[in-house]
């Protein structure tokens, strides 16, 4: 293979990460108000794709870190993660471990499927193939209640338009999606092929990505999950029917 030949790969290969890395932060910054990592979000989102530097740099912080924090991240342990932030100054860094455990089980889910699916890149060990594999199947139904539910509410307002999340939320409050989405939630948890836990994970991941696209969306649909959790399903966070 020619020089130029492999030079190109490994550009190509340090974009694909970037990438990755790029959309990883970009859901963090909306779950934290730390000014850092807003900073560092900013920061990438403001690096060309094609400075190729530029790019090459913030692979090379990700990789330490996440090298550095492999066995935590392979074992899903958010408490063995290292104290230290990944860091590219002291006004552009990411406390981690502290964003992690400030946040529910859930969040932290989120947090630990970004980790190992870059930690994967970096290193495709078999151990964290298995892992990866394992939580996919999990995840499945899952991604696919979610997939359904937001097709529903896409052809139901597809000639709709909505800036005020307030009224979205009510308009969505009120139609037969939401007393749909209970019964199947419901059905779903009473026969084990869904997992509370599972799919509010599920859900943080989807409003990471909705939100840059379609704020007024997430924010309605955020609202209705919230209140489905919260009170409007008759089950907790432990999938635990509630006592009387």
């Amino acid at each position: 293979m020619s020089s130029s030949s492999s030079n190109t790969n490994s550009k190509d290969e340090n974009l694909r990460i970037f990438k990755k890395i790029k959309s990883f932060v970009s859901e963090l910054q909306n779950i934290t108000s730390i000014q850092s990592v807003k900073n560092y979000f900013l920061f990438l989102d403001k690096t060309p794709d094609n400075h190729s530097k530029g790019v090459a740099k913030q692979v090379s912080i990700f990789r330490d870190w996440i090298l550095a924090n492999e066995k935590a991240i392979t074992q899903a342990d958010v408490k063995l993660l290292s104290e230290n932030p990944i860091e590219y100054n002291k006004d552009i860094q990411i406390p981690l471990k502290s964003i992690a455990l400030e946040n529910e089980s859930s969040i932290q889910e989120v947090i630990l499927k970004h980790l190992q699916l870059i930690l994967f890149l970096f290193n495709p060990s078999e151990e964290l193939n298995l892992v990866i594999s394992s939580q996919k199947s999990k995840v499945k139904n899952e991604e696919n209640f979610l997939n359904s539910f937001m097709n529903k509410i896409e052809q139901s307002f597809s000639n709709t338009e909505f800036t005020d999340p307030m009224q979205a939320t009510t308009q969505l409050m009120s139609s037969n999606i939401f007393g749909d989405l209970v019964s199947s939630l419901e059905q779903g948890v009473n026969d084990g092929s869904l997992d509370l836990m599972s799919l509010m994970g599920t859900v943080q991941g989807m409003m990471g990505a909705l939100k840059s696209e379609d704020p007024t969306a997430a924010a309605s649909i955020d609202s209705m999950m919230g209140s489905l959790m919260g009170g409007g399903f008759p089950f907790g966070p432990s999938g635990d029917e509630k006592k009387n």
